[in-house]
C-alpha cells in the first residue's frame, strides 16, 4: 500500500512538472509570436483580447486545466494520452470560434480584430494546443 502511495505521489509531482513546462514553454513560444506579429505584421498590441498579459495568463490556465484532465484520464483509462491527444485537438479547434468572433467583429465592446491580428490569435491557439498535448503526457511503455 505505502509503495502504491509513494508511486501515486511521484506521478503526481511528474505530472505538475510537465504541466508547468507546458505552460512555460507554450507561454515563451506564443510570446514569441505575438513580439514577431507585432514586429512584422502590426498586431495591435492595444486589442484588449491579444496583450501579453493576456496571453500568459490564458496559456496559464489552459495548461493547468489540461493538466488536471490529463490527470482524470490516467485513473479511469489505460488509454489516456490519445484521449487526452484527441481531447486537445477538439478543444482547438473549438476555441478558435474566439478569434473568428473577433474577425468577424461580433465580440460586444471590441473593436474588429484586423486580419493579421485574427491569424495570430489563431497562430497562437494552435501552438498552444499543441504544446500541451505533446508536453504533459508522459511518454509510457504501457501503450499510453
Amino acid at each position: 500500500m505505502m509503495q502504491t502511495l509513494g508511486h501515486e505521489v511521484q506521478a503526481g509531482r511528474s505530472l505538475v512538472r510537465r504541466t508547468l513546462v507546458a505552460a512555460v514553454v507554450a507561454s515563451a513560444v506564443d510570446l514569441m509570436l505575438f513580439g514577431a506579429a507585432n514586429i512584422g505584421w502590426g498586431v495591435p498590441e492595444k486589442f484588449s483580447m491579444l496583450n501579453p498579459v493576456a496571453i500568459v495568463v490564458t496559456t496559464v490556465i489552459a495548461a493547468t486545466i489540461a493538466g488536471a484532465g490529463f490527470g482524470v484520464l490516467t485513473r479511469v483509462t489505460h488509454r489516456a494520452t490519445p484521449v487526452f491527444r484527441i481531447a486537445m485537438a477538439a478543444v482547438a479547434v473549438l476555441s478558435l470560434a474566439g478569434p473568428r468572433q473577433a474577425m468577424a467583429g461580433a465580440i460586444p465592446g471590441l473593436p474588429r480584430a484586423t486580419l493579421a491580428t485574427g491569424v495570430t490569435m489563431i497562430a497562437l491557439h494552435v501552438l498552444t494546443a499543441g504544446i500541451i498535448a505533446v508536453t504533459i503526457p508522459r511518454p509510457t511503455t504501457r501503450g499510453n
